[in-house]
C-alpha cells in the first residue's frame, strides 16, 4: 500500500473564546513518501534495481512527485486506479515538532476486480524472477485475498510486514497471511491480533505461528528491544538509540534493511541487529525526509563495532 504522510507544521494560537478547539497558525506543509514508497526508497540505497509494485489514485500531480521522487534504480510497476484519491495521512505539527493531530483521506474498500486481474496478471508473470518478495500491508485495500494466495504461493522468499492503524483498527491482521519466510509486528500488534493483553511475548508468538508459518518472527517494541524468534529459540535485541525526533518510519525501516539482510543471514540475533540499527537511524529524523543511506548506515554499524 502508498501512502503520502503530510506533515502540516503550526504555530499555537490562543485558546478559542467561543469553542473549546485548538487554534493555530498554519506556516507550511511538507509532503513525504510513506508506506510501500518508503520502503522502497530504503531498499533501493542497498539492492540493485530492485521493483515496486503498488496503485496510485487518479491524482496526476501527486503520481508524478511520487515517481519522481522514487530512485531512478528503483523499476516501477505502477498501477492507477481512477476511482480513488491516493491514500493521504495529514499531521499538523507544533512548535516543538509535537504532533496535535491527525485527518486521512484514505479508502476502506478493496481494488475492484478490473484492476485486481491486471496485478494478478503482472505477478503470475513476473514472482518467480524475484530472490525476495517484501510485503507492507497497511490494510489500505491492495492486498485482496487473491493476491495474497498468489504472493505466497509464488514467492520463493516472502518478508510480510501487517501493520495495524486507526484506519484499519480491528480490521487487518497478520493472519491474512497463512505462510512467510519473516515476519515483523510490533508489540501491541502481536497482542491485539491474539487477544492477549498479559500473556507472556513467548507464548503470543506461540499463538501467531499457529495461524502463520514462520521461519523467523521478530517483535519490535519502541525504545526497549526486540524480541526474535526461530525454531523455539528466541533472542532479546536492545534498542541501539533513545535520541527520538519522530518515530514516524521507524518500524518500516527495521522492517526494509532487516528484510533484505534475512537473505544471506539466517542468524535471528543478526538480522534483529540490523533491523533495530536501521530503526534507531530513522527515528532522528522528521518523518520520512530521510532515508537510510548504505553510507550513514555502516557509518553507524561501524560506530557500534568499534
Amino acid at each position: 500500500d502508498s501512502i503520502l504522510d503530510e506533515y502540516i507544521f503550526t504555530i499555537g494560537l490562543a485558546k478559542s473564546p467561543k469553542e473549546e478547539l485548538v487554534s493555530v497558525k498554519e506556516e507550511n506543509r511538507t509532503m513525504y513518501l510513506g508506506g510501500i514508497l518508503a520502503t522502497a526508497k530504503h531498499i533501493s540505497n542497498f539492492v540493485n534495481k530492485p521493483t515496486l509494485l503498488t496503485v496510485l489514485g487518479n491524482d496526476s500531480k501527486q503520481n508524478q512527485f511520487i515517481k519522481n521522487d522514487i530512485k531512478k534504480t528503483c523499476k516501477l510497476a505502477i498501477f492507477k486506479d481512477i476511482s480513488r484519491k491516493n491514500t493521504t495521512k495529514s499531521r499538523f505539527i507544533d512548535e516543538s515538532k509535537k504532533k496535535l493531530f491527525q485527518s486521512n483521506k484514505v479508502y476502506f474498500e478493496n481494488i475492484n476486480n478490473k484492476l485486481e486481474k491486471k496485478i494478478i496478471n503482472y505477478l503470475n508473470k513476473n514472482l518467480h524472477k524475484f530472490d525476495l518478495v517484501i510485503v507492507n500491508d497497511f490494510g489500505h485495500g491492495l492486498l485482496t485475498e487473491k493476491i495474497r494466495r498468489i504472493i505466497e504461493l509464488k514467492s520463493k522468499n516472502l518478508t510480510l510486514n501487517v501493520q495495524t492503524n486507526s484506519a484499519n483498527f480491528g480490521y487487518s491482521f497478520y493472519y491474512k497471511y497463512k505462510k512467510c519466510d519473516y515476519l515483523t509486528l510490533d508489540e501491541p500488534e502481536a497482542r491485539l491480533s491474539t487477544g492477549e493483553r498479559f500473556l507472556t511475548i513467548e507464548n503470543v508468538v506461540k499463538k501467531i505461528l499457529k495461524n502463520v508459518k514462520s521461519k523467523i518472527v521478530a517483535v519490535t517494541h519502541g525504545s526497549h528491544e526486540t524480541r526474535i524468534f526461530k525454531e523455539k529459540k528466541n533472542f532479546f535485541v536492545p534498542a541501539l538509540s533513545k535520541n527520538v525526533v519522530d518515530t514516524l518510519g521507524a518500524g518500516d525501516a527495521f522492517f526494509a534493511i532487516s528484510s533484505i539482510y534475512s537473505l544471506i543471514d539466517k542468524d535471528p540475533r543478526n538480522i534483529a541487529f540490523v533491523g533495530n540499527l536501521s530503526g534507531a537511524l530513522q527515528i532522528q529524523y522528521l518523518g520520512h525526509e530521510k532515508t537510510i543511506d548504505r553510507d550513514n548506515f555502516f557509518s553507524y554499524l561501524k560506530s557500534f563495532l568499534s
